[in-house]
């Protein structure tokens, strides 16, 4: 009988075997592109040759679709007890004066008006005779550069002008105005008086008429349609 400690050794273990390798895959021929994220900025593809440019290039490489806009430079400011301030020359703005002559600035009593459908509603109501710009400001303030100055003079001296029954306020623009928008217990506003005789237009009669309405201040110049 044979003893426990008598028995064969066991036989040796198998070589470890290799890793499996990746299954090769036939590349397709249009493969699709990748999915990206909609949170991922798309950037446009890179052209072999073409040197990326660095950021600061955008503003100094000529070539650049900046180049065609008005560059500016420093100028410091001057420096009195440690603060600084701008000193303006008046070579350079005074000029302008001229070009802003033409223009109205004004605002719409409790409302601020949308750009397009505004400058619509003021074409159809003024009916100028030439071309005018509208720039709409963020403090609800509006500014109106008529080519003719017939027209400005026509917007300034008829009225009053309303929109959706809220009063314009407009002003003949200057360097001196600011525009801040006042707390109106009162407004200056046109008056028509249609069919009126006129020997009644003199200021005695005109100024009992207004009278009734509030307190006149001024009459404009006859017009046919009053």
């Amino acid at each position: 009988m044979a003893s426990p400690f008598d028995l064969p050794p066991p036989p040796p273990l198998p070589p470890p075997l290799n890793p499996p390798c990746a299954p090769q895959v036939r590349p397709e021929r249009n493969p699709p592109p990748p999915k990206c994220s909609r949170f991922l900025p798309k950037f446009a593809p890179a052209v072999v040759g073409q040197q990326v440019s660095s950021w600061k290039s955008l503003f100094t490489n000529p070539s650049s679709s900046l180049s065609n806009e008005r560059s500016l430079s420093f100028i410091p400011p001057r420096v009195d007890d440690k603060e600084s301030i701008v000193v303006l020359n008046p070579v350079s703005f005074k000029p302008l004066i001229q070009h802003w002559e033409n223009v109205i600035v004004g605002y719409i009593i409790g409302k601020s008006p949308v750009y397009t459908p505004f400058l619509q509603f003021l074409k159809k109501k003024w009916k100028p005779k030439a071309d005018f710009q509208l720039f709409l400001h963020g403090n609800g303030f509006f500014t109106i550069k008529f080519d003719l100055e017939e027209d400005c003079n026509f917007v300034l001296e008829g009225g009053p002008w309303t929109m959706e029954h809220r009063p314009f306020i407009l002003r003949k623009w200057s360097p001196e105005l600011r525009m801040e928008q006042e707390r109106l217990s009162s407004i200056p506003i046109w008056v028509r008086f249609p069919n009126l005789p006129l020997n009644l237009w003199n200021l005695d009669c005109l100024s009992r008429i207004g009278s009734l309405i509030g307190t006149p201040l001024v009459y404009g110049h006859y017009h046919p349609m009053m």
